[in-house]
């Protein structure tokens, strides 16, 4: 019996059964990881559709920036107590000529606990120094029929 495989090169398909892939199994469909530390980090095209991991930022704030480039999505996932300096998630590659609006809608998991998600006039997402572990947004760059780009970001945070 064969199995089948995804990879980003070949796109789904089936070839025989290996040890390290079994019969009748169905591979490469997992969500793929990047943690990011605690450092500031530019993402590349080929992050698009991963969780990002983002390091607490209590040794010094840091940014992580996402192309610009229709179609990027990611989920990026605090996994520390933030405490003392601000994470910020902004668009990088951005050209002079391009127009780039920052878009969002932010919820709370705890009834009248604080947001800290925003958005800054930068068109930064920004993880504010009271965010907790598990603390989450995803992210998406979407072109209209212009050459108009939106980084839009949608966020839950966890107190």
């Amino acid at each position: 019996m064969p199995t089948v495989i995804v990879n980003k090169a070949r796109g789904l398909f089936q070839k025989a059964a290996t040890t390290a892939n079994k019969a009748g199994t169905f591979s490469g469909h997992k969500i793929a990881v990047k943690d990011v530390g605690r450092s500031a980090t530019t993402l590349t095209e080929g992050d698009s559709g991963k969780t990002i991991l983002l390091g607490d930022a209590n040794a010094a704030a840091y940014i992580v920036q996402v192309p610009v480039v229709e179609g990027w999505h990611a989920d990026f996932i605090l996994t520390g107590a933030n405490g003392v300096n601000t994470i910020k998630v902004s668009g990088s590659l951005i050209s002079e000529t391009t127009t780039v609006t920052a878009l969002g809608m932010f919820g709370d998991a705890a009834d009248g606990g604080t947001n800290n998600l925003s958005i800054t006039s930068a068109k930064e997402l920004t993880f504010a120094t009271a965010a907790t572990a598990g603390t989450s947004a995803n992210v998406k760059v979407i072109k209209d029929s212009g050459d108009n780009f939106f980084l839009v970001f949608r966020g839950l945070t966890n107190g």
